[in-house]
């Protein structure tokens, strides 16, 4: 009888604590399109790392729960979704409150000068290497300000079609040689090539 009441207080917390989790990652996905609109890209890479982090602790806590979370919890195995048209790269994610997509694009001299940075530090023989590091190497040749968040795009694509791979928090294994990898796979995306 104790146990029962236990579960019972236990699963309604658990439910306020979801709820609160839910309402802090709403609350940042405002912050970043705000910020993204200002050009404010440290605090979008800043937003979107917590953000990330609510949704691990909120699957977690959901998935402890003992009912199953209904299905739109759950993000549609098909995303996120990469393609090239027009010379840009696109991805398309799912936004699990809204039950729909949004896209986020990369310009292909975005895209080269990424993979260019990851290519210099695979390299040196840093690695893992971390997006700070390839975003710190980006700023070294670019006087414009850096979107952070296309970076994390280009990894994405790059991780998804395992021409790199990410060890842990640690950051990502980069070959010496990603541009040749990273230019064939925009290749395939965009049509252009599906051999070599």
């Amino acid at each position: 009888m104790v146990y029962l009441v236990y579960s019972i207080i236990m699963k309604n917390i658990n439910k306020e604590i979801l709820m609160v989790l839910r309402d802090s990652e709403s609350k940042l996905q405002k912050i970043i399109a705000k910020a993204a609109n200002k050009s404010e890209y440290d605090t979008v890479d800043t937003a979107r790392t917590i953000a990330e982090q609510i949704s691990i602790l909120r699957d977690k806590l959901a998935s402890s729960m003992p009912q199953k979370p209904s299905s739109k919890e759950f993000k549609p195995s098909n995303y996120p979704k990469f393609e090239v048209k027009n010379n840009r790269l696109i991805r398309t994610g799912w936004l699990k409150k809204q039950e729909r997509g949004y896209t986020h694009e990369v310009s292909k001299s975005f895209f080269d000068l990424t993979v260019k940075a990851m290519a210099s530090l695979a390299q040196k023989g840093a690695g893992p290497v971390t997006t700070e590091a390839i975003i710190k190497q980006i700023k070294e040749t670019e006087s414009k300000p850096i979107p952070g968040y296309q970076v994390y795009v280009v990894i994405g694509m790059l991780r998804g079609k395992t021409w790199i791979e990410q060890e842990g928090r640690k950051g990502y294994k980069i070959p010496i040689d990603i541009e040749t990898k990273a230019e064939k796979e925009w290749k395939i995306l965009a049509g252009e090539s599906s051999m070599d």
